[in-house]
């Protein structure tokens, strides 16, 4: 990458050295904010900003396994175009003999394998 080549008037260099340090930034202060979420609500917290496909399932499983304990009850961030019911109903098993209640909050959109009732 050269200080030649050059996006919408700005070298290639200059946006590599300035985007990561904010995409970084953005990525703390999402976090911070989501475990603001978590604690507000008193519940564990996953986001899931993917389709639901075939392996979905076992990341879920390794996410909650991290917690030291878990609360009586997981808040799940959901925005999908859906897809592979069967993980979803896999992802229901892993999240059924440890949570009392499942809170799901949609901002966006959730359709197709996404309108699970865990």
């Amino acid at each position: 990458m050269s200080w030649t080549d050059d996006t919408d008037g700005f070298p290639l260099l200059w946006i590599e050295i300035v985007l990561d340090p904010l995409d970084n930034h953005i990525k703390c202060h999402l976090t911070q904010c989501l475990i603001d979420i978590g604690q507000k609500l008193d519940t564990d917290l996953v986001t899931i900003i993917s389709p639901i496909v075939q392996g979905l399932e076992h990341r879920l499983r390794r996410a909650i396994e991290t917690l030291q304990e878990h609360k009586r009850a997981i808040t799940i961030i959901l925005d999908t175009p859906g897809r592979v019911v069967k993980v979803v109903e896999r992802m229901v098993a892993v999240i059924r003999p440890i949570y009392q209640e499942v809170i799901v909050i949609v901002p966006d959109w959730a359709i197709s394998a996404g309108t699970f009732s865990p």
